[in-house]
């Protein structure tokens, strides 16, 4: 009947043009690479409750040894509060410390995200991280799971315990409660998780999109992680929110390799 034939027709143009998004779930082995000869890489993580907050924190050289970490807890409402403030705190180490040329990974998108964005949320701590990133020659930013580096995830949940108001605590030597998750990260324990594929394009998708970046020299995934050169982003906040350290001007570009 032609009713039929209409129905059948409306339903096939539907399906036609209908963008069905499919999650491409695919186990993916994951285990910490060190940096390249004669550099440093800092690792940072932060952990949230509904009642705590606490950071965590390694750096390690090119022979995957420990050359410095911390943990502390710290004020925040968020994961994502937590998680740049361990990134500011590794930051402002590397820096006391001298640590250059550096390496740095996070552990969640979301903080990248941040930084390609020009929304006012965290602009206090964004600003610093910026600064320090500035400071520290500018190095590339990159996004890598919490199975890769296990031992911040731990750094981070122990800094849960501490005060408030008590102090960063830098770790000279592997603390003794670290010890096996450190050994088993550096001897390259592998581990797996399993990966959304759609995240990772929507996020570079969102990347080209975003007003605060004028131009992308170059989108692409490398072993599923997304690498920044965040300092080629970090333009001069005009929030009320912002802190009184210098701001710099940086070229309004983004490199994504």
């Amino acid at each position: 009947s032609v009713k039929h034939t209409t129905q059948q027709a409306a339903e096939y143009t539907y399906l036609v043009a209908k963008k069905h998004k499919c999650l491409k779930q695919r186990q993916q082995n994951l285990k910490w690479e060190p940096p390249k000869e004669n550099f440093y890489k800092l690792n940072t993580n932060g952990a949230h409750t509904t009642t705590t907050a606490g950071i965590g924190g390694i750096i390690q050289n090119s022979k995957a040894e420990w050359m410095l970490g911390f943990t502390a807890a710290v004020p925040g409402d968020s994961s994502t509060s937590a998680k740049l403030h361990a990134l500011l705190q590794g930051l402002r180490i590397a820096y006391d410390y001298n640590f250059i040329p550096l390496e740095v990974e996070v552990d969640a998108q979301e903080i990248i995200r941040l930084f390609l964005s020009n929304t006012v949320s965290f602009d206090n701590l964004l600003t610093d991280c910026r600064y320090f990133l500035n400071r520290l020659g500018k190095p590339i930013v990159q996004h890598a799971y919490r199975e890769h580096n296990r031992i911040t995830d731990h750094l981070a949940k122990v800094g849960c315990n501490f005060g408030h108001n008590s102090a960063a605590h830098i770790l000279e030597n592997i603390p003794d409660f670290a010890c096996q998750v450190f050994e088993e990260d550096k001897n390259g324990m592998q581990a797996q998780t399993t990966v959304q594929g759609h995240v990772l394009e929507d996020f570079s998708t969102a990347s080209a999109k975003s007003d605060a970046i004028p131009s992308i020299c170059n989108s692409n995934i490398v072993d599923n992680s997304i690498t920044v050169g965040l300092y080629n982003s970090l333009l001069p906040s005009t929030s009320r929110l912002s802190c009184n350290r210098m701001q710099y001007t940086h070229p309004s570009s983004v490199r994504i390799t």
